[in-house]
């Protein structure tokens, strides 16, 4: 294979690679303060709370991930 061709796109490569590293550790921060604060709140003395953590966990445990995926863009989509 041939990769030539695609040396003149390096920079934008490169910045493709960096957003990609900055997302992912946006994601895992979330993650982990999510994560946190649903185990703080599990372990809690609220009963309402517990449940809306535990149907969260439900959720998200018993969806696929491409559904998810599907779920989370059209929340995000502005309407034009």
């Amino acid at each position: 294979m041939n990769f030539l061709p695609l040396w003149r796109y390096q920079n934008q490569l490169i910045d493709g690679a960096i957003v990609t590293l900055e997302l992912t550790v946006i994601a895992a921060l979330a993650g982990l303060l999510i994560g946190v604060a649903g185990a703080v709140a599990l372990n809690g003395r609220i009963t309402p709370l517990r449940w809306l953590v535990r149907g969260y966990i439900e959720l998200f445990r018993n969806t696929p991930s491409l559904i998810q995926i599907f779920i989370v863009l059209s929340c995000c989509r502005t309407s034009a």
